[in-house]
């Protein structure tokens, strides 16, 4: 299974164009990134499936390669209403990748938690790194200090923020 090739530079419409080929088959779906997540009748009786088409542009065109849920695809970032739409996992295989889906998404919210309990003077490690926060960036992460080198400052980036160890408050 290679990956097929459109004539479409924009995205949207070629997202319309692999709706409109799969017609009423599709129940209901969502775009996450580069992903195109469906809930779709997979086989002649009616079961409800989820595929994901991985979208990409080449060249100036968008191009696309299907994948379904009992191929365990290694993307996670399928939205949660979409797994309850769907019927039943078609196998094994299909039933551990929606369990995947769901601890991916069970992990994003504990990660987005200890972000937001975050506050100034709060002193965190960061891989082999210790930091005292001074002052958060919002989407840009946080200023801190190193403990090792008070004058230098360093910006953590909201993905490192949401991965630190809180050790405590600086004294």
């Amino acid at each position: 299974m290679g990956w097929g090739i459109s004539s479409h530079h924009d995205k949207a419409d070629f997202v319309g164009a692999i709706l409109a080929k799969m017609g009423d088959r599709v129940v209901d779906h969502a775009v996450v990134g580069n992903h195109l997540w469906t809930v779709f009748r997979g086989d002649s009786s009616g079961r409800l499936m989820i595929g994901l088409d991985l979208l990409q542009k080449d060249g100036g065109v968008w191009c696309n390669k299907e994948l379904d849920e009992s191929m365990y695809p290694y993307y996670f970032d399928c939205p949660l209403r979409l797994l309850w739409v769907a019927d039943e996992p078609v196998s094994e295989t299909a039933a551990e990748w929606r369990k995947a889906v769901q601890r991916w998404h069970e992990e994003r919210a504990q990660a987005r938690k200890r972000a937001a309990a975050l506050a100034p003077g709060m002193v965190v490690e960061v891989g082999s790194y210790r930091l005292k926060l001074i002052e958060h960036l919002g989407r840009r992460g946080w200023l801190a200090a190193s403990l090792g080198n008070p004058d230098s400052i360093v910006r953590l980036t909201a993905a490192q923020a949401k991965g630190a160890c809180v050790l405590g408050s600086a004294a």
